[in-house]
């Protein structure tokens, strides 16, 4: 990739003539087929490569700054993610966990994600070591406060896909705040919200005739009840709940958050 810093020198792409030489000999037939050739191709190419550094040789952010004008999603380029997703077919491990970097956009413009183990393949050798080393910054600076994250790159298992027990989950969700701050990207379930974990809520009802004159027999006949979105949990799950000690339990085909601290 091009330099990133404005003003900074950006080298010259050369016309990869065995792929322009290709694409003449798959042209479809069109008037004016017999001018088309690599020679042709290439000086396109050359005149394309060079508008474009002169437009980023010119904008105040640099490289980046230019692509990410051109489309919004290359701000996700270079940069790694962490994903975290559901597993159904393993009970006792329902989740999974990747960690990977983004390493251009496709053709759709849609951002390419790879495993975060190829990019020690990637930028493999001393010249590609400071790109390395930008790439690993945010999971060191998260690693300094995250336990989660410290195991996981003492034991190698970030370069891997790993499978999670409910438990490990949590712990990660209870985390991202910090992830984010360190300059990750995360993706989870959508029915996670860090603001509002779906949660189950108790009601109290007082069983009076009169609300306008409770007095403390009124107070002691009272019903008590639990529910989940709105909708009214039966006396077997309420207990589920009541027996769980904490983070996330399955309910209903949903995963809630169980805090007895709050």
């Amino acid at each position: 990739m091009a330099p990133a810093e404005a003003g900074a020198a950006i080298p010259e792409t050369p016309p990869p003539l065995g792929d322009l030489e290709q694409a003449v000999l798959q042209a479809p037939p069109m008037t004016g087929l017999e001018y088309l050739t690599a020679d042709v191709l290439s000086q396109w190419w050359q005149d394309l490569d060079s508008l474009v550094r002169r437009e980023i040789g010119n904008h105040a952010g640099g490289t980046h700054g230019y692509l990410r004008e051109c489309n919004p999603q290359w701000r996700f380029v270079g940069r790694v993610t962490f994903h975290l997703a559901e597993n159904k077919r393993d009970p006792q491990y329902p989740f999974a966990f990747l960690a990977t970097f983004a390493n251009g956009l496709t053709p759709q413009g849609k951002v390419r994600h790879e495993p975060l183990g190829r990019a020690l393949q990637q930028y493999a050798g001393e010249q590609n070591r400071s790109a390395m080393l930008a790439l690993l910054l945010p999971i060191s600076k998260a690693a300094e406060a995250s336990a989660l994250i410290r195991r996981l790159v003492d034991s190698g298992e970030i370069y891997h896909p790993l499978m999670w027990s409910p438990r490990e989950a949590y712990d990660f969700l209870q985390a991202i705040p910090l992830f984010e701050s360190s300059g990750l990207i995360v993706r989870v379930p959508d029915w996670w919200n860090s603001r509002k974990p779906p949660r189950p809520r108790v009601s109290v009802k007082i069983n009076a005739k009169n609300p306008a004159s409770i007095g403390v027999d009124a107070m002691l006949q009272f019903s008590v009840g639990m529910s989940l979105e709105g909708e009214l949990l039966s006396p077997e799950e309420a207990a589920q709940l009541l027996e769980a000690s904490g983070g996330l339990i399955p309910l209903r085909g949903k995963w809630v958050e169980v805090d007895r601290e709050n």
